[in-house]
């Protein structure tokens, strides 16, 4: 399955990359990745599931209970009328045989003429088994609300879910620009490698020509040995920033090293304005309140059942017990001592609650997304600005480079220019890094990140 994963990521990764595309094609290989091993979201789809049954077993609750019933008894004895019952019984079958003879009621019975005895009311020995049967036909309605309720908790799952998505993506997209800012900080070294180079080929020229001095040489070597030491300190930052790349992923860190992120910043520039997750959470937790509230307020509704019973085994039967019944129940609460009510005040209060956080939220998310487009401008003017501050920085490299060359000038002075373009490289991929934040955020509080999300 890695291995599949892996060869999924590679697929992402050989795909071009647009120079001014915000998110390129293999951040999405990236994402899968990360997106399919996450715990948190494989925790949300586990809860819909359990949603989903929870909805089944309040659906069957409407299908009939079947039951079947045996049991076994043994009494200390068999269970008999009392001694003038059964001389009572005795008489009425003396009166009774007499009849059928033709005998006189008052003349003796003949001595052969048999009398059965009198059998036991239920004898010790009891063997039953029995079918019975449950069905609830009307709940007051509390299935009903109960379903409302279970539907509304999935909506707000499924919110929470979209919002634990753009967290995710939001510090995957962070980590990967990341990696883009210390590439931009790669290259800017090795420009500067090159403008060293340049430069000492021109002093080691310009000693053995009498026209500069060794100390300058000496000069290049330090600022040689300084850029050696940032080339190491970026490549001890992009270790740590492909390790935190594998441990959000799950791919490994020699894979993720093929990455080529780019600072490039978005053409599009206007997003309308969605309805956020976070809304949409809010919203669906009060809709489940609401629910069972309702749900609540119903319980003095009476509730219908159906209940039917059949014995099976009948031998060992008493004669007071029945064969078989079927029954209309009702069960009709008609006083609680109020804790019905209580608990529906409970939840209108809880609704309330969540009314005034939405209120909040809404102002919040309104806020954010003021200040993420106010970010958003800065970062693009800032941006001009530095390109031309870059643009100036190189000009005047270029003409202190060529008064130290006509021996107007000492090594200092480009020395000095070059750690300017240098230092306005990095501020420049900073702002770009920064800018993309701001980009991010804007979209996100204008509820199209997780659209951007969802549609790919």
């Amino acid at each position: 399955m890695k291995k599949m994963m892996f060869s999924f990521f590679l697929f992402w990764v050989a795909l071009p990359i647009r120079a001014q595309e915000f998110i390129p094609q293999e951040f999405w290989g990236l994402w899968e990745a990360t997106a399919n091993r996450d715990a948190g979201l494989k925790s949300f789809d586990l809860a819909q599931e359990q949603i989903l049954l929870q909805d089944k077993a309040l659906r069957y609750r409407f299908l009939p209970n079947l039951e079947l019933n045996a049991s076994y008894t043994r009494l200390g004895e068999d269970l008999r009328f009392d001694s003038d019952m059964e001389s009572l019984l005795m008489g009425s079958q003396r009166l009774l045989a007499k009849e059928a003879l033709g005998i006189p009621f008052n003349a003796a019975l003949p001595e052969q003429v048999p009398l059965s005895e009198i059998p036991p009311i239920l004898e010790r020995n009891i063997l039953k088994a029995s079918a019975d049967m449950d069905w609830l036909l009307y709940s007051g309605g509390k299935i009903k609300q109960g379903r409302k309720a279970l539907q509304a908790k999935g909506e707000m799952q499924l919110a929470q879910k979209q919002m634990q998505k753009e967290m995710l993506f939001n510090n995957l997209l962070q980590t990967y620009d990341q990696l883009g800012l210390l590439l931009a900080a790669e290259k800017v070294l090795l420009q500067t490698g090159d403008y060293l180079a340049q430069q000492e080929n021109f002093v080691e020229k310009a000693i053995a020509n009498g026209l500069a001095i060794p100390i300058d040489r000496k000069k290049i070597e330090l600022a040689k040995k300084q850029l050696a030491l940032k080339v190491e300190e970026q490549k001890s930052k992009k270790k740590i920033v492909l390790a935190l790349l594998a441990q959000q992923s799950q791919l490994p860190a020699e894979e993720l090293a093929n990455l080529r992120p780019q600072l490039a910043l978005p053409a599009e520039k206007n997003w309308s304005s969605e309805r956020r997750v976070e809304l949409n959470a809010l919203e669906a937790a009060q809709k489940a309140l609401h629910a069972q509230e309702k749900m609540e307020r119903q319980s003095f509704i009476p509730k219908l059942a159906l209940k039917g019973h059949y014995e099976i085994l009948q031998q060992d039967l008493s004669l007071l017990d029945p064969k078989a019944y079927i029954a209309l129940g009702m069960n009709w609460t008609l006083f609680d001592g109020r804790q019905g009510y209580l608990k529906a005040e409970e939840k209108a209060l809880e609704q309330q609650k969540v009314k005034e956080k939405i209120r909040e939220v809404e102002e919040q998310l309104l806020l954010a997304e003021t200040k993420a487009q106010a970010d958003w401008d800065l970062a693009q003017e800032k941006i001009e600005l530095q390109k031309a501050e870059k643009k100036l920085a190189e000009e005047h490299y270029a003409l202190v480079q060529e008064q130290y060359r006509n021996g107007l000038t000492d090594l200092r002075e480009p020395l000095a220019a070059l750690k300017d373009i240098e230092q306005i490289s990095f501020s420049l991929a900073q702002t770009k890094y920064q800018a993309r934040r701001a980009y991010l955020a804007l979209i996100q509080a204008k509820g199209q990140l997780i659209k951007t999300i969802e549609q790919q």
